[in-house]
């Protein structure tokens, strides 16, 4: 055994400090390399579903709170060498687990996604995460017992693992990802795990022999501090629980509007790192002020956050994804500064940080598995913000409890909340029908919300008054029409309106209509929306019509089957759905008759991913592949990438079109389909003026496209090649081709 690592009381300070900051930089980094690397690997399997995101949040929540509960219980049960030797056998035992051989089934359309992915990652990383989970808890309690000066408080090694978590999240994003390979990214990670409990080895041969530990610096024993009460425990919990479920409503924001991608998975759990390390920093701890200064700019943070989440505001892009961060990271600062004000002494920093992660994974669970199911909107992200209020008090004095006044003040919270909430529905309800949602929404929130400010320096009045304004604008009714039918599941929100006139059935997901359908019998049968015979959808299928290249369609994304209207009777149609619920919606629910009434000789549902449902499907089989598949407004990426595409043309017959649907407000994707046809040599044309045809009574029901036509050679795209409306797609310079491995969103984003 080397001497410099056995345990030594005037072993160098610094090489001590250095040795167990390394290992909990390797671990952290490990933990938060594997979370990207995993998600991104199911992700295809389901369709690309922002739940995707939140669901492997989930289980790397339960597994660290696994870990830290193990931790715990060896700091409890075992001396500091008998800890040594469990956790050492567990990594050994890691290490061969990686290297069993592991197939990526596909899931069975009757499977809840949520479970299933549960037990895929459990297979996948279940025993190796464990350990890793284990090791920040157990190796800071280790450091406590070295005689290290800073052993007493070892909560700054904290930061130096949240450190290690960032460098891991951004090492993944802009070095591993576009460099590796899954299978390659996977190799790399298992060395590093070995590497890791090599580190873990050396820190275990630092630790002082019995269960004493040892004075830190020379000073006599401390004495052991009280046991926290159950109060203070339950605050800790609910001080985690915030900023871990307002986390994972942020990331399920920005995956369902703009794309399901690590790079944009990654954005809020770098934000909630980055104030674990403010928080527990020695800086934040030495500023008394700092506590008070945040909580100042929460409650500012949280009337932003609302008004735009009531107002509805999507664009520009830049501000939304702006204040949506900032308002996040303000906040979460806020609650991790005060959590980290309350943390106990060094002989309880493993059931501190139990506690911590119980708070943490009961966010990821709410968030995931509870609030779907008891919500049929994503209610749950403007409810916690709400709860921050109460997670930081904002003037205590004001809020002391005690019997005197008690009651008084509680009458005088809810009659303010109540005056408010009459005087927003008042201002909505005056204002005519014929103004738009958004503009009454704006009117009618914004008087509230300033009387509302004036009451935040008392948290709980402050909270209800906001939770007021936030009821009246959802009893004030919207330009969507009268609600038919809502459906929440691990796909998104579903829902059916019906417009003021009557005249409509409009179906969205999330907050995109995806699609239109005429109420009068007479006109039922005709495409409207992005599907218009006017427009670009109906110009790709007169051209379908005329080529003499098969009877087989294939269609990646139903929406309400509005291009089963094009159908003629000698084909066969497939349709390509992940939601089954969409299929139900569009097939077997009375609000739209596309698939009922299509002249099609057959239409066969194929519930799954796209991609893996075409690799069963026949080569050369399909005459036109229609890809219209969107979530919310986002186009799952795995969709648009050179492997997808190669699968596509597989599947295509000769002389046979590919047309995809590119209408997004939040991203250019003809740039990506630009690329990918000139990276397989296509053909490749848009139509892009769309929005130039006058309103008639011939555009009714008509919405603004965009559509890329694709095709082996130019005479395939027969008379589109020569109709000045649409435009030959040329690759611009700085834009790489989309892969499974790589995507460049922040390149195709509208910024306006």
């Amino acid at each position: 055994m080397p001497r410099q690592f056995m345990y030594n009381a005037a072993m160098p300070k610094r090489r001590l400090t250095f040795l167990f900051s390394l290992a909990l930089f390797t671990g952290s980094l490990l933990v938060f390399w594997v979370q990207p690397m995993l998600a991104k690997r199911v992700l295809p399997l389901l369709g690309g579903a922002p739940a995707v995101w939140t669901t492997a949040q989930v289980f790397f929540q339960l597994l660290l709170l696994a870990g830290y509960l193990y931790a715990h219980g060896l700091s409890r049960r075992l001396a500091p060498r008998g800890q040594a030797a469990v956790h050492l056998a567990l990594l050994a035992l890691a290490c061969a687990w990686l290297w069993l051989p592991r197939t990526d089934p596909a899931p069975p359309a009757t499977t809840d996604p949520v479970f299933w992915q549960l037990a895929f990652l459990a297979r996948a990383i279940g025993l190796p995460f464990l350990a890793l989970a284990a090791g920040a808890p157990l190796l800071q309690d280790w450091f406590s017992r070295t005689g290290h000066r800073r052993a007493r408080d070892p909560f700054f090694l904290y930061a130096a693992s949240n450190l290690g978590s960032m460098a891991g999240l951004l090492g993944y994003i802009l070095v591993i990802e576009p460099a590796l390979g899954l299978e390659g990214q996977r190799r790399a990670w298992a060395a590093g795990f070995g590497l890791l409990a090599l580190l873990a080895a050396l820190c275990a041969l630092t630790l002082p022999p019995g269960r004493t530990r040892a004075p830190a610096g020379g000073e006599p024993p401390e004495a052991s501090s009280p046991a926290p009460t159950f109060r203070r425990r339950a605050r800790w919990v609910f001080l985690s629980f915030v900023p871990s479920s307002l986390m994972l409503g942020v990331t399920a924001y920005l995956a369902t509007d703009i794309a399901s991608i690590p790079l944009l998975w990654t954005a809020p759990l770098l934000l909630y790192l980055l104030t674990f390390v403010i928080a527990f920093g020695r800086r934040a701890s030495a500023a008394p002020g700092a506590p008070g200064i945040a909580a100042r700019a929460l409650r500012m943070t949280v009337l932003i956050l609302l008004f735009v989440w009531l107002a509805g505001i999507r664009d520009p892009v830049w501000l939304v994804l702006l204040l949506a961060l900032a308002g996040f990271f303000a906040v979460a600062l806020a609650v991790h500064l005060r959590l980290a004000g309350d943390r106990p002494g060094r002989d309880h920093l493993t059931g501190f940080y139990l506690w911590l992660a119980m708070g943490g994974a009961l966010g990821g669970l709410f968030n995931s598995l509870l609030a779907p199911r008891i919500f049929s909107g994503v209610t749950e992200y403007p409810l916690v913000i709400l709860l921050s209020l109460l997670a930081v008090p904002l003037d205590a004095s004001r809020n002391a409890p005690g019997n005197s006044g008690r009651w008084r003040r509680a009458a005088v919270d809810l009659a303010f909340a109540l005056a408010l909430f009459a005087l927003a529905r008042l201002l909505a309800t005056a204002l005519p029908a014929a103004v738009p949602f958004r503009t009454r929404v704006l009117l009618a929130v914004a008087l509230p919300l300033v009387l509302a400010y004036l009451a935040s320096q008392r948290p709980r009045r402050y909270a209800l008054a906001l939770a007021a304004v936030w009821l009246a604008v959802l009893l004030t009714p919207g330009d969507e029409g009268t609600l038919l039918f809502r459906r929440r599941n691990f796909f998104g929100t579903l829902r059916v309106t019906a417009d003021a006139g009557g005249l409509f059935h409009r179906f969205y997901h999330g907050t995109t209509l995806h699609g239109l359908q005429f109420t009068t019998p007479g006109r039922r049968d005709e495409p409207l929306a992005y599907y218009h015979r006017l427009g670009p959808c109906g110009a790709v299928m007169a051209r379908h019509e005329q080529v003499p290249a098969g009877n087989r369609v294939a269609v990646v994304g139903l929406g309400i089957g509005a291009t089963l209207a094009y159908a003629r009777p000698d084909e066969e149609w497939t349709v390509y759905e992940i939601d089954p619920e969409v299929v139900r919606v569009a097939r077997d629910g009375p609000w739209f008759s596309h698939w009922r009434r299509s002249p099609a000789r057959s239409v066969r549902p194929v519930i799954g991913d796209a991609r893996l449902g075409l690799q069963r499907a026949a080569p050369g089989g399909f005459s036109l592949i229609i890809l219209d598949a969107f979530s919310s407004d986002s186009v799952p990426v795995h969709l648009l990438t050179r492997e997808a595409m190669r699968l596509y043309l597989s599947r295509l017959a000769p002389g046979g079109l590919i047309a995809a649907n590119i209408s997004s407000w939040s991203m250019d994707l003809g740039k990506v389909m630009a690329g990918l046809a000139a990276d397989a040599g296509l053909a490749c044309i848009n139509w892009r003026d769309d929005r130039a045809l006058p309103p008639s009574p011939a555009t009714l029901g008509k919405y603004p496209s965009s559509w890329v036509v694709l095709a082996r050679r130019a005479e395939d795209l027969g008379g589109l090649a020569f109709d000045p409306r649409w435009k030959r797609l040329r690759p611009l310079p700085g834009v790489r081709v989309w892969t499974d491995s790589h995507s460049d969103i922040l390149g195709v984003l509208n910024w306006r």
